[in-house]
């Protein structure tokens, strides 16, 4: 198939449109583990105050260790989250500027 601005085009819809795909999947996938996440460390501070309470000392400690572990993936989820989220706004930028390119072309 000779190579032309069309195949050319087309193609780069294409893989366009498979990175926007993964993007969305590894966005969503990094907003359940966020949701997972954002629970058990709840939950840890929950435990980590009744912990406190209760003058379990060396359990609070453990407890307070989790959590702070888990909400530090927390952040870290939180940025992976906000760079795929960039980065598909910046795919959709481009698509659209594409598209409006690829309609002045036609005309």
């Amino acid at each position: 198939m000779p190579l032309s601005s069309k195949n050319i085009s087309t193609q780069w819809k294409q893989a366009m449109q498979g990175e926007y795909e993964r993007l969305q999947a590894e966005a969503d996938m990094q907003q359940n583990h966020l949701f997972r996440l954002d629970n058990i460390a709840s939950k840890l501070e929950y435990d980590f105050a009744h912990a406190k309470n209760d003058d379990v000392l060396y359990e609070a400690l453990h407890i307070d260790q989790r959590m702070r572990a888990y909400r530090y993936e927390l952040r870290v989820r939180t940025r992976r989250l906000e760079d795929c989220q960039m980065r598909l706004a910046e795919l959709e930028m481009f698509r659209d500027t594409s598209a409006e390119l690829h309609k002045g072309e036609a005309s």
